[in-house]
C-alpha cells in the first residue's frame, strides 16, 4: 500500500461467471434469439434451450440514463464450486484495491482449448461446437495469450487506461466495473441468445451427430464402392 506506483495486481478472468455488462448486450442477445436457427427455435419451444437474461442494476450513486449497466449470470455449475469461488475472490481482491486507489489490471478472458477444457472429454468436444449458438466463439490458446499479454500491459502503462482509479472515490466502485467492460473478451458469452447451461448439452449433440454422420457417410460410400466393383465384375 505504501508503493501503490510500483506494485500492481493483474488477473485473468472469466466470462463464466456473473457480471456487470453494458447494455448493448441486451439488444444482440434479443437479436440473435429472435434470429435462431428452426432447429434451436424448436429447442427453445421445448424449453431445451433457455434464454439469457440480463437484468438491469442499480448502483445508486450518480447514475447515467444514457450509460445502463446489467447483470449478466453466466455462471456454469460444471465447473464446480471451487472455480467459481476462486473466480469470486479474484474480483473482489481486484474491486477492493481499486477503491483504494490502486491500480488493477483485470482481463476477462475469452473461452479457449486451455489443457483442462482439452482433458475433459465432453467438454471439449462441447466447446467446438459453440460456434453455432452465435455469438459464441471458442478460440485457440495461441491466439489468446499473446492478446492479453498486451491488454495487461496497455493497462499498466497507458496514463488513459481505465486501470487506474479516478481520483474521486464516490466514482470508483461503478468506474471499476466498467474498467472490466472495457478489458472484456467474453467471447460471446454475454451477448449470447442462451445461458450457457443449456447450449453445453445441445453443443455435445451437434458434435455426435457431426462424429457419426460423417461415419454413416464413409459406411454407406463404402458399401456402394463395393456394390459398384461387384456390378461391374459380374
Amino acid at each position: 500500500k505504501e508503493r501503490k506506483d510500483k506494485v500492481y495486481p493483474v488477473y485473468l478472468d472469466t466470462p463464466t461467471h456473473p457480471h456487470i455488462v453494458p447494455e448493448p448486450c441486451r439488444e444482440k442477445s434479443m437479436r440473435y434469439y429472435n434470429t435462431a436457427s428452426p432447429l434451436q427455435k424448436l429447442l427453445q419451444a421445448g424449453k431445451i434451450l433457455k434464454k439469457n437474461h440480463l437484468a438491469l442494476v442499480e448502483f445508486g450513486d450518480q447514475q447515467d440514463e444514457n450509460e445502463k449497466l446489467l447483470l449478466s449470470d453466466a455462471l456454469l455449475p460444471f465447473q464446480g464450486p471451487n472455480y467459481a469461488i476462486a473466480k469470486l475472490i479474484q474480483r473482489i481482491r481486484a474491486l477492493r484495491s481499486y477503491l483504494d486507489g490502486r491500480k488493477v489490471s483485470i482481463t476477462v478472458s475469452p473461452p479457449a482449448a486451455t489443457y483442462s477444457v482439452l482433458h475433459a472429454g465432453q467438454a471439449a468436444a462441447a466447446s467446438k461446437q459453440m460456434h453455432n449458438f452465435k455469438p459464441n466463439q471458442f478460440y485457440l490458446v495461441e491466439t489468446v495469450k499473446p492478446l492479453l499479454f498486451i491488454f495487461m500491459m496497455y493497462d499498466i502503462y497507458a496514463p488513459e487506461s481505465k486501470a487506474t482509479p479516478p481520483d474521486e472515490t464516490k466514482t470508483r466502485r461503478r468506474a471499476f466495473f466498467k474498467a472490466v467492460i472495457q478489458n472484456s473478451w467474453h467471447g460471446g458469452v454475454w451477448s449470447s441468445a442462451y445461458h450457457l447451461s443449456s447450449t453445453g448439452a445441445v453443443a455435445y449433440g451437434y458434435h455426435l451427430v457431426s462424429k457419426y454422420s460423417f461415419s454413416a457417410a464413409m459406411s454407406a460410400g463404402a458399401l456402394f464402392a463395393l456394390w459398384f466393383l461387384a456390378r461391374r465384375r459380374g
